[in-house]
């Protein structure tokens, strides 16, 4: 029965809840587990708790295990102390009929607006939107009798008179609430429980009420049941102010706080006991604070490390100064030892780079700015490719290249790899790449239909993909891959998203291999749980709240 009060939630990619309208987050815990009644709700016991001022939200480690329910079907908590081993926790009473309440259409005899009862609560009725006149109670019966016997179909809308499927709880048209009748064994179908939730034992209460309990394994139950008592004292008091049961000026009266009586030395010890009291509830007050600064620190740093990927880092270049006079004869010599310096260095600093004559040129006059200042007499074009033509004769450890289908111009490094066997190698890895995310992703929550949009099939990979992982211009790219091309180990598709390259399968098709994905996963896993049990040290000594923490040891 208790069970029915849960219901799926939605989570975005970072496995936080989607929250609805005008809905906030007010507290956050980690370390919790469910109970109905007695009893362990089997796989629901490490999560993170979210107490919203609509609902409680629960957050499995494993997400698909993540719950929540209304507060609006709560009617009264308590708090457990914990005892030995045993964990406190907070228990919460619901409404047992509250999946069960029917809705209603009445229209308003005044004003003839047609309101809508969500719930039909004949102690509470709600006055009409339209000119705040309530219907009498003898009217809302009528109703509820009449469109008990209507004779009419039952997929039937009784608003739009729209026909809808039977299995259809509203109506297609209109969205209002339609009344039929299911089929039995499509009602038990529709009746299971789709969250698949499990109990340990057998299902026991304390009591003729129905309840659930939340453990707290970390502490944090006080301020929990606090916050969530007082969203239930606002609930009822804005209730009673739509039922029109309360003046619209009215105050609500707070309640009094508990004054020490007595005299003497007996009122001096409760009053020192109130303060020790006080003390603690403030202390637990600012713990608490801080590991909820703690769990926003955590996203923060989450959230910067996803932008690390899109920050490049600023290069910074040593203050070399080339002063030789352009009359030296050893002026093109010492020139070309300084370019070739340079591109050591800076631009040919992998095997497998290479640069062209055009980017070269323009990289080395902007080295000399920023290395001598806007002053300095920059290097002419004629000066620039004198200077390249003493590489071969000096023995310097770059190679000067020209592609022979456009004339491009290129250097790289005396000592250059394969590059054609380092790009098939990025293509088959970007395959693999692919196929690891997809099976990533299938365990995991996809509302917005991410895997089946992005990963029907392996789309290729772009120049720019492959320029940006080698750090060639387009241009140098474009050559490599014809070459790939003409040789046969590269195919081109050609569409009105763009252009892509894949390895050639056609001669020689060979499979993906997937065994090593299980144990990748499991080691991600593990790499992040130990990363960010790092940062919670890092932050847990940046925030000084070792030191709160410790304080709790302290006897008041």
């Amino acid at each position: 029965m208790g069970i029915k009060i849960w219901h799926k939630v939605n989570v975005n990619r970072s496995n936080r809840p989607i929250l609805r309208d005008n809905e906030e987050i007010l507290y956050v815990r980690d370390n919790v587990g469910l109970y109905q009644g007695k009893v362990k709700i089997t796989n629901r016991q490490f999560g993170r708790l979210y107490l919203t001022n609509v609902r409680i939200i629960y957050i499995d480690n494993i997400v698909e295990n993540s719950l929540f329910l209304e507060i609006s079907g709560i009617t009264r908590t308590e708090t457990i102390d914990g005892f030995l081993k045993r964990s406190p926790k907070v228990k919460i009473y619901f409404v047992e009929d509250l999946q069960q309440d029917s809705s209603l259409d009445w229209v308003c005899k005044i004003c003839s607006y047609n309101n809508h009862l969500p719930k039909v609560d004949m102690n509470s009725l709600p006055p009409c939107v339209s000119c705040g006149i309530p219907p009498t109670r003898k009217y809302i019966e009528t109703l509820m009798e009449t469109s008990e016997v209507s004779e009419g179909r039952d997929d039937q809308c009784s608003k739009c008179t729209f026909i809808n499927h039977p299995s259809l709880k509203y109506c297609e048209m209109c969205g209002s609430e339609l009344k039929s009748k299911l089929s039995k064994a499509l009602t038990d179908k529709i009746q299971e429980n789709p969250l698949k939730i499990e109990l340990e034992d057998e299902e026991a209460y304390s009591g003729d009420d129905k309840y659930i309990k939340i453990s707290f394994r970390m502490g944090g139950e006080t301020k929990f049941n606090n916050l969530l008592v007082e969203i239930l004292e606002t609930n009822k008091w804005d209730k009673l102010i739509q039922s029109g049961n309360v003046n619209k000026d009215s105050i609500k009266v707070e309640d009094k706080v508990d004054t020490v009586k007595g005299s003497g030395i007996y009122r001096l010890e409760l009053l020192s006991e109130q303060t020790r009291k006080n003390n603690e509830i403030t202390l637990s007050n600012s713990l608490e604070d801080v590991e909820q600064l703690m769990f926003k620190y955590q996203d923060l740093i989450k959230l910067s490390n996803s932008f690390n990927k899109l920050i490049k880092p600023i290069k910074t270049y040593p203050k070399i100064k080339f002063n030789i006079d352009k009359n030296s004869k050893v002026y093109y010599e010492e020139l070309s030892k300084f370019l070739s310096e340079y591109l050591t260095s800076y631009k040919l600093i992998k095997s497998s780079s290479m640069i062209t004559l055009q980017d070269l040129f323009a990289d080395f006059n902007k080295f000399l700015i920023l290395n001598q200042g806007i002053g300095i007499e920059l290097i002419s074009s004629n000066d620039f490719m004198k200077s390249i033509e003493y590489f071969d004769k000096l023995g310097l450890p770059i190679i000067y290249q020209t592609y022979e289908s456009t004339g491009l111009r290129i250097l790289k490094p005396k000592f250059n790899e394969n590059v054609s066997q380092l790009i098939l190698k990025f293509l088959k890895t970007c395959e693999i790449e692919f196929f690891y995310q997809k099976y990533k992703l299938i365990y995991q929550i996809d509302k917005d239909n991410y895997l089946k949009d992005n990963f029907k099939f392996f789309k290729g990979n772009t120049i720019s993909e492959i320029s940006e992982e080698f750090n060639w211009s387009n241009n140098i790219t474009i050559e490599e891959l014809d070459k790939l091309v003409n040789e046969g180990l590269v195919v081109i598709d050609n569409s009105i998203m763009g252009t892509f390259y894949f390895l050639n399968k056609f001669i020689d098709y060979e499979e993906i291999d997937t065994t090593g994905f299980e144990e990748r996963l499991q080691q991600e896993q593990v790499e992040r749980l130990q990363l960010e049990a790092q940062q919670l040290k890092i932050a847990t000594d940046k925030f000084g709240s070792k030191a709160l923490f410790d304080l709790k040891g302290i006897n008041f």
